[in-house]
């Protein structure tokens, strides 16, 4: 194997592993977003005790 076929190889991976850290940075935001938004509804949703006497229905 070439030096320059080393070097390839090595911005390849280079490339690779960017892209998987890209893929879990989004993925780790998509399920902060979407927890948030379960955290929301909770809370909103604490008082609702099926009664029908809270300001807020989930």
């Amino acid at each position: 194997m070439t030096k320059e076929d080393k070097n390839i190889l090595a911005e390849e991976l280079r490339q690779a592993v960017q892209t998987i850290k890209t893929a879990i940075l989004q993925s780790q935001s998509r399920a902060a977003r979407m927890i948030s938004g379960t955290q929301l509804s909770l809370y909103f949703g604490v008082g609702d005790t099926g009664t029908g006497d809270t300001m807020y229905e989930v």
